[in-house]
């Protein structure tokens, strides 16, 4: 490890690990670094000695916005996958990093579980969301990596009754559908409800409603899960 000042544009940014930047956020810490809130930023020295930033993308950019030419700079030797679990452990108790980035990062680090849930996207042809609902993309990465960490076989037997049931609805993979289906395959019931939910023509967005209504009614509580769960049970039938 060594600290010294280095060139800002000799230094590279690998998208497959790294938070795409943000524009205005690069601009708020380059108001500070001018009234002296610098910090250094890490990177990691590649084998043909090349530069990647693995931590401090917008700090370094914000350095340049501010008119630096050279940053601070704590410098390891590492690669690409080193870089990504380095990348995991510094962000990881920060909010800034969104669960979509952290999945990706891991992919890229080989982390087991960041592994199980890129295989189950991919088994079911599924992406991540980056925001609303759409066929075939789920905002729903968080519980899935989740579920991966406690009960995967569970959560593949829940995702494969959504893909045969609704894999043309937008709602399809939303955290609450996906959570609620887990419930029903730990109760069991995922046969019984993916034989009557085609015939009660049971949809994503009609267990969405019920499960909404039943949040509204007076002395009904519960997790979106529960809820979910058994708004699925009353639209199929199943007491």
């Amino acid at each position: 490890m060594r600290v010294e000042f280095v060139k800002i544009e000799s230094i590279k940014f690998d998208p497959d690990y790294q938070r795409p930047l943000d524009e205005a956020r690069v601009k708020k810490i380059a108001k500070k670094l001018m009234e002296g809130a610098a910090k250094a930023v890490s990177l990691s020295e590649r084998d043909d000695g090349s530069l990647y930033c693995y931590d401090g993308h917008h700090t370094a950019k914000a350095f340049q916005m501010a008119g630096f030419t050279s940053i601070p700079a704590v410098i390891v030797q590492g690669d690409k996958k080193k870089e990504a679990g380095w990348f995991l452990e510094i962000q990881q108790n920060t909010k800034r990093v969104f669960v979509r980035q952290s999945q990706k990062a891991g992919e890229v680090a080989e982390d087991s579980v960041s592994l199980m849930a890129k295989s189950l996207l991919k088994k079911y042809g599924i992406e991540i969301s980056t925001g609303g609902l759409h066929v075939g993309k789920t905002g729903a990465i968080g519980a899935i990596r989740s579920y991966c960490k406690k009960d995967v076989k569970t959560l593949d037997s829940a995702m494969q009754a959504i893909k045969t049931l609704w894999s043309d609805q937008p709602e399809a993979w939303c955290s609450v559908i996906l959570r609620g289906m887990v419930e029903i395959t730990k109760e069991g019931l995922v046969n019984e409800v993916i034989k009557t939910a085609r015939k009660r023509k049971v949809t994503p967005r009609r267990i969405l409603d019920v499960s909404s209504a039943m949040q509204s009614a007076n002395g009904v509580n519960g997790s979106g899960a529960s809820l979910a769960k058994e708004a699925i049970k009353t639209l199929c039938g199943i007491c």
